[in-house]
């Protein structure tokens, strides 16, 4: 979780403690380093593809006049729905924005270190990336 005001309020991190899990909050300025999905994906690439579902999900699924008038239930129904087929879209036909994502940050380069020089971190260069053993 990140640093936004509603992420860390007590009744939010009673949720997880909960259910036996340590939240982990992320500092500001470190998304780049521990969530490549979110300098990415959840980007203008992505968003694309879930306005694309949505509105196609809309055509199908009522009139133009009607989309005001919708029940939170139909709501609920059609988000997950939208989601996940704007997911499986996406992984299909950009796997390889995927892969660079956690290419460039490491965690898909071997572990031997033969290609840490491949890391590409925003905010930071190539020589201010030091890797220890």
């Amino acid at each position: 979780m990140d640093l936004a005001d509603f992420h860390i309020t007590d009744s939010i991190l009673a949720i997880p403690h909960e259910n036996n899990i340590v939240p982990l909050i992320i500092p500001g300025g470190c998304s780049g380093l521990l969530q490549p999905l979110d300098t990415t994906v959840n980007s203008k690439p992505f968003k694309e593809y879930l306005r694309e579902e949505t509105e196609t999900y809309h055509d199908e699924h009522a009139t133009i006049e009607d989309i005001g008038r919708w029940t939170i239930s139909e709501k609920r129904i059609m988000t997950p729905h939208v989601v996940s087929c704007t997911w499986k879209a996406f992984c299909q036909q950009k796997q390889s924005l995927i892969v660079k994502a956690f290419r460039d940050v490491g965690v898909m380069l071997p572990i031997d270190g033969s290609q840490d020089g491949d890391i590409k971190i925003k905010g930071f260069t190539t020589s201010e990336i030091d890797i220890g053993n």
